[in-house]
Parts: structure tokens; sequence; C-alpha cells
């Protein structure tokens, strides 16, 4: 089984902080020449992105989320029962996130928590453990989704650093008959793995002197063993073939065609990617929403920080369409219906 039905759960919140620190793709010609600068922001729609300091983690930008949302819901934080918090740069390897995001919210101490640690596919498998966990019989789950992996870069990789941003979002689910069905599918193919990923760092191949020297691979972009290496082609080609098919075997299992969807939100990693995808599926582009040419690709955080930033974009029961996929890889859609999703935008964040 890969699809998944859920009966009066939805989303009910959304709130979403970026760093304000503004980093524009054309002013990065220390490194990079700006032809080939004008090039990569044609090809990926990347104009800009936002860089949090150091020191500011995933964390406290979803705090600052999580507080806007309670706080203009006028919510009970007591009423809250479980807080999940998915990303890939947690605050420390030990403890979890989410246990130092109870603690820093305020929340009550009989609540459940839950650390993810997932790539771009983040949301929707955030989404789909919220909405299992309601489906259980728990209320009010806060879905904190936020990454900073402006801190896993090597500013000399044309490949990666001039692609991703920071943000934290988070989104309260809840349990209500209004929302109806919701359909969710779920992958994974961990051949991928050394697709996207960090070599060092880890306990197989742990932190050492070695792994911080830069090398220079075929392109010229430097980075070292604890930075990110990405292989663009590659994920580029499986994610078109992958998601395009996963999105016409959710639509089936659901009974619907790209027409019953009001608006398409995909994961924000490449304009001319997500265009690709569109065509295939024949989507009308006015129900496609963007954001990646002000954030870049923001991993887990894209598709609820693409909700916020077209926030006026919405009807009260719209059917929204997710798409997402991330590193090793994992993939998954979605097909949710809004009801009056109260939705209160992107916030920059502010140091305590």
């Amino acid at each position: 089984m890969s699809q998944i039905t859920f009966e009066n759960i939805g989303i009910k919140a959304l709130s979403a902080c970026v760093p304000p620190r503004i980093v524009k793709t054309a002013e990065q010609t220390k490194y990079f020449d700006p032809e080939k600068l004008a090039g990569f922001i044609q090809a990926t729609g990347i104009e800009e992105r936002r860089v949090s300091e150091n020191g500011v983690t995933a964390s406290d930008l979803c705090i600052q989320a999580a507080e806007k949302l309670i706080t203009e819901m006028g919510m009970d934080k007591n009423n809250i029962s479980c807080l999940i918090f998915v990303s890939q740069t947690p605050d420390y390897r030990m403890p979890n996130t989410a246990c130092i995001l109870q603690d820093k919210l305020g929340l009550k101490k009989e609540i459940f928590t839950l650390d993810i640690n997932q790539a771009c596919s983040g949301y929707v498998w955030g989404l789909i453990t919220a909405y299992t966990f309601c489906n259980s019989g728990f209320d009010n789950i806060l879905l904190c989704v936020g990454d900073t992996p402006s801190k896993f870069l090597s500013e000399k990789d044309s490949s990666t650093t001039l692609m991703f941003g920071d943000a934290g979002t988070a989104s309260l689910i809840t349990r209500d008959a209004a929302y109806g069905k919701s359909y969710f599918s779920f992958n994974t193919d961990g051949s991928y793995r050394n697709t996207v990923f960090i070599p060092n760092g880890g306990y197989r191949n742990m932190s050492s002197p070695v792994g911080f020297e830069y090398t220079k691979d075929e392109e010229g972009n430097m980075k070292n063993q604890e930075q990110i290496h990405m292989d663009g082609l590659e994920v580029f080609s499986a994610s078109i073939s992958v998601m395009t098919r996963d999105i016409r075997n959710l639509l089936a299992y659901a009974d619907m065609t790209i027409d019953d969807i009001d608006t398409v939100v995909l994961h924000q990693a490449n304009r001319f990617m997500n265009k690709v995808i569109t065509k295939k599926l024949k989507v009308n582009p006015e129900k496609e929403i963007n954001s990646i040419h002000k954030f870049g690709n923001t991993s887990c955080t894209s598709i609820p920080l693409n909700m916020a930033f077209n926030k006026g974009k919405f009807g009260t029961s719209d059917k929204l369409l997710f798409e997402a996929i991330g590193a090793s890889f994992t993939w998954g859609s979605a097909i949710v219906k809004l009801r009056d999703l109260q939705n209160f935008g992107i916030e920059d964040y502010v140091k305590e």
C-alpha cells in the first residue's frame, strides 16, 4: 500500500518565518561569473534567498512561526496535544529538537513530541504523520517544519549554494467534518542515497580533520565532506519521472482528474523542472503557485512557505495538490481540502 485516505482532518492554520538577510543570486560574483549566474537564474528561477545568521537554527524560525500562529488564533497552549518537528538541520544530534520546542513554546508536559529527519519531502511526510495521529484521537497537532540548509553548503559550489535558502513554518492540524476526505501517496527508494548527501558527520563516517579539506570537482566546484554533495542531473531526471507518475497515481486513487484541483503546490526546487511536470500533467498555469524566485529551495519548508507567500490566492474550500521529493529518495503527494484556512503569512525573524 502506497496510498492512504483520511477523513475529517485538515490544516486549520499556517504561519511562516524567514531570516531577514536577503542574498541576491546576481550579486554572487565573488566565486561565480556573472554570465553563469544569469544562466542559473534563467534555468532555476531563483533570484534571491534568505540566509540565517550563525547561531540561528531551524527551530528558532519555527518557534517564531508557531508563536505567531498561536497568538493570532487565540489558542490555549494546553490544548495542543502533539508537536512534530520535521527537519534535517536539528539543533543537536542529541537531544531531539521537538523536546526543545515543547519547552521554549511553553507547552504542557503531557504532550507527544516527535522529530522527523526528512529532506525536501518533509512537509508531505509530516502531514501524513500528523493526520495519522489525528486519526488515532489526537487533536490540535502543531506541525513545525523548518530547515537551514545554508549551514551545510559550500559557498564555492555553484550546484548548491545558489539554490538553497532557510525558513521555518508552523501548521495546526485538527479534526473537523468539514474537511471531508484527503488522500496521500508515499514512496521510498534508498538506492538513490548517494545522489544528495553529506558524506561525513554521522556515525558511519565521523567528523575528522581530513573531512574538512576542500576538493575540486570536474565542474570546478569546491566542497568538503561535511557539506552537501548533489548530483543535480540525476535529481532532475528522476524527479520529473517519479513526481509525474506519483501525481497521476494519486489522482486515480482519489477518482479525480487534474481539473478537479484548485491549486497545485509543488516543491520549489527548480522552476524549469516544475514547468516540465505541470506541462506533462496539463495543469492550468493559473492554478500553480510559486515562490522560488523569492526564497529558492527551502527544503522541507517549501510547500507551507509557498502557501504563506501566496496566502491571498486560496478560496475557502479549495482542493490542493501537494508533491515533493527529497534526498534518499523519498517522495509523496497529497490532495487536501481547505476549510477557511487561517493563513498568517510570512514574518522576518527577530533574534531574541
